[in-house]
């Protein structure tokens, strides 16, 4: 028998152990089909669960943002081909997706970082924190360019 582990599911298929992520809480999917539909209206070719290959590992961001469209059919790409990675926030992310998550975009020079958390006031919205990749005195990092709520957003064309 395999071990429960919160929001985490196994599976065994024929040959293979399967890990997959448990379903995501309403909130979180809203959060980023609002976001991939935004980037697709603006020309910015985006998509959910995207795979970066990151040296000999990998991560999947919530959302995609690609310099040209890719491959329908190629599950990780080289993080040259993202304009920018998105992370919608989780309970169980939130050390991830701030800490973990950001050094190693920046690592692979992906231009942009946006994480969306929780609205303080209104539970069907989020508030982005926009991040550019910049070259300080320190080396790459990425510096805080904006912060927006996803309806001011979408709102806003």
């Amino acid at each position: 028998k395999l071990p429960e582990v919160e929001r985490v599911r196994f599976g065994l298929g024929e040959v293979d152990l399967l890990i997959m992520n448990a379903a995501y809480i309403p909130w979180h999917s809203m959060m980023i089909n609002r976001l991939i539909n935004w980037f697709e209206r603006q020309g910015r070719p985006a998509f959910s669960e995207g795979g970066i290959k990151l040296g000999k590992n990998r991560r999947t961001c919530d959302v995609g943002v690609f310099r040209e469209p890719p491959s329908l059919r190629v599950a990780v790409h080289h993080p040259a081909a993202f304009t920018t990675v998105v992370e919608v926030v989780s309970e169980d992310s939130r050390i991830r997706d701030h800490v973990e998550k950001p050094r190693e975009y920046v690592a692979a020079s992906i231009p942009e970082y946006w994480i969306v958390d929780e609205h303080d006031t209104d539970p069907a919205d989020g508030m982005i924190s926009m991040f550019r990749l910049e070259l300080t005195d320190d080396g790459p990092r990425y510096v805080l360019q904006q912060r927006q709520s996803v309806k001011e957003l979408l709102a806003a064309g």
